[in-house]
């Protein structure tokens, strides 16, 4: 599943430094926004440091110390442009791109990609569970990617324990990452939905 983690998050070398945060959390300053997120209780939130330019990083792990990592990444158009209709196409087919590359090693094979709309981020994603993980890797992922005003969001959740768990939290803390002053919204999934987006 190493695979997926480089091609969606484009390959950032990511340090964690720890620190406990409850609450709101600071992801960064980017296109213009103080970006921030809502870490619920029981994770403790820090940041990822990126040498790639127009990204903010931050990761979760669970406080009881369970086999669980959450990773979000917020990025900003190379061109620095708006994101178009277009770009958001691109964006959910490069989800089903590694979606697809990843059934060969998943037990599922044949991997669902769908849409989901959480808080100002609306984008795709799948979960898969891994065949055969080696030695400290996962065994449970969901991953994908968004979009927020003209910014890109990729996200993952690995876990080891439980899968639902790890995914919940992605999608609460995905769902509230927003430009510092703005309320978040509610989670929606394609299965919510009678239409597109």
């Amino acid at each position: 599943m190493r695979t997926c983690l480089v091609l969606l998050v484009l390959a950032p070398v990511l340090l964690f430094s720890p620190g406990p945060q409850a609450g709101e959390y600071e992801i960064g300053e980017l296109a213009g926004l103080n970006l921030i997120a809502d870490v619920p209780g029981g994770w403790v939130a820090g940041p990822h440091k990126s040498p790639l330019p127009g990204m903010v990083s931050m990761k979760l792990t669970s406080e009881d110390g369970a086999e669980s990592l959450v990773t979000i990444t917020v990025m900003q158009p190379t061109s620095g442009a708006s994101l178009s209709p277009g770009d958001r196409e691109q964006l959910e087919n490069l989800v089903s791109t590694v979606a697809k590359s990843m059934e060969p090693q998943s037990v599922e094979g044949a991997l669902k990609v769908q849409r989901f709309e959480h808080g100002l981020v609306k984008g795709a994603f799948f979960s898969a569970t891994d065949k055969d993980p080696p030695p400290g890797e996962f065994r449970y992922m969901s991953q994908g990617m968004g979009w927020m005003q003209d910014l890109a969001v990729s996200f993952t959740a690995l876990s080891n324990v439980d899968d639902a768990v790890a995914r919940k939290v992605m999608f609460q803390v995905v769902g509230s990452v927003r430009p510092a002053g703005e309320a978040q919204g509610e989670a929606r999934t394609s299965a919510d939905q009678s239409g597109g987006f």
